[in-house]
């Protein structure tokens, strides 16, 4: 990162701790610099399979238009339980929860609903997770024979 030109100022408090005061364009070059480019390509890739699932399930609109959580739980389960490979063979669990890992990263920086949605939270979505867990325990059951 190139050394900027601004003065910055070193504050010191009396138990001698030392802060740099930040400014905006700073902090915006943090965040940026901590994505990692494969996570998001990752992302980008679980949310065109998902949009992919939606349009061929017939649903109105992109997943991140949705405003109801009851909605967006059905919708997500769904495409959960209907999840294969090209190949027709059942997904690893880490795919699957890579998946979910995806989409929960997606919904929480795109989706219209109060931030943040917990959508890996059983509280919060008690079916999704369900549905989540008993498809990670028949793909490993599937796997191990």
């Amino acid at each position: 990162m190139p050394k900027s030109n601004k003065k910055t100022l070193c504050i010191t408090t009396a138990k001698t701790f030392k802060y740099v005061e930040l400014f905006s364009e700073d902090l915006k070059n943090i965040y940026n610099s901590s994505k990692v480019k494969m996570t998001h390509k990752a992302t980008q890739v679980w949310v065109k399979v998902l949009e992919k699932f939606c349009t061929d399930i017939s649903y109105e609109g992109r997943i991140e238009d949705i405003d109801l959580k009851s909605v967006l739980k059905d919708q997500l389960s769904k495409f959960v339980y209907a999840m294969k490979c090209k190949d027709d063979k059942k997904y690893y669990a880490s795919s699957i929860k890579n998946c979910i890992a995806a989409i929960w990263h997606h919904l929480n920086e795109k989706l219209v609903l109060e931030k943040p949605v917990n959508i890996l939270n059983p509280k919060v979505f008690y079916e999704l997770n369900t549905v989540i867990n008993r498809k990670i325990k028949n793909t490993l059951l599937c796997r191990s024979r």
